[in-house]
């Protein structure tokens, strides 16, 4: 049961609700994502995100029991970033996303889960919906549209492979530059990729409220979203 208290104004609301880990947005919390509401992030979301990553090393095997607090942090500070990023989507206009993008957010997450039924299995498990797996495809693929339309040029020359190739800084060891090279242009493709992510996560996180309620928060950071590890 949820019980709210608010302050002020809804800018310096409280939100005291069992097994709320992170309040994303000022405002009181929302259903549904928006950038005129918070958003709420549950300890459920994070255990099952984290369930179904150990689901793809064991297909239609859930784990079920407890989970590393390292996974549950890490999964966290995953979910946080989706939703500052959906949130910015939805505030831009982006939103609304085609029926094709929620099938292939759909797919995606069967794939982190190892299959289809392998996640049938898992949301049978845990009594998790048709409507709550939908949920989440619709978040991912809000996600993968905003990212699709500002991420930049990830595009690896054929200078920037040789130049990494010759510094050996790569998991590539071993091989030829040409039976490496593909493989190299991919691994370059997704860090970079990886690291334009993180910068959009890390501005949009800036200029938001994050709320952890909790003693569940990612490494290094205060209940307030702010960074422990910061110089005064």
């Amino acid at each position: 049961m949820a019980v709210i208290a608010f302050g002020p104004s809804l800018a310096s609301a409280q939100v005291w609700v069992e097994g709320i880990v992170a309040v994303v947005g000022e405002g009181a919390p929302g259903v549904d994502s928006n950038s005129r509401s918070a958003s709420v992030i549950l300890l459920s979301d994070v255990e099952l995100r984290a369930r179904m990553r150990l689901l793809r090393e064991r297909p239609g095997r859930p784990h079920v029991g407890a989970l590393p607090r390292g996974l549950l942090r890490a999964t966290l500070t995953e979910l946080v970033g989706e939703t500052l990023i959906e949130r910015e989507a939805i505030r831009v206009g982006m939103g609304r996303v085609s029926s094709d993008a929620r099938a292939e957010a759909l797919r995606a997450l069967y794939d982190l889960a190892g299959g289809e039924e392998s996640l049938r299995v898992l949301t049978r498990a845990l009594e998790i919906s048709d409507e709550e797996i939908r949920r989440i495809a619709l978040r991912r693929a809000r996600v993968a549209a905003f990212l699709q339309s500002n991420l930049g040029d990830e595009t690896v020359t054929e200078e920037e492979l040789r130049r990494v190739y010759d510094s050996a800084q790569h998991p590539f060891l071993g091989q030829s530059f040409e039976d490496a090279r593909e493989l190299l242009r991919v691994w370059l493709s997704r860090d970079r990729i990886a690291r334009s992510i993180a910068a959009w996560v890390t501005s949009l996180a800036e200029r938001s409220s994050i709320r952890y309620p909790t003693e569940l928060r990612p490494e290094g950071v205060a209940s307030d979203g702010s960074d422990l590890n910061a110089e005064e």
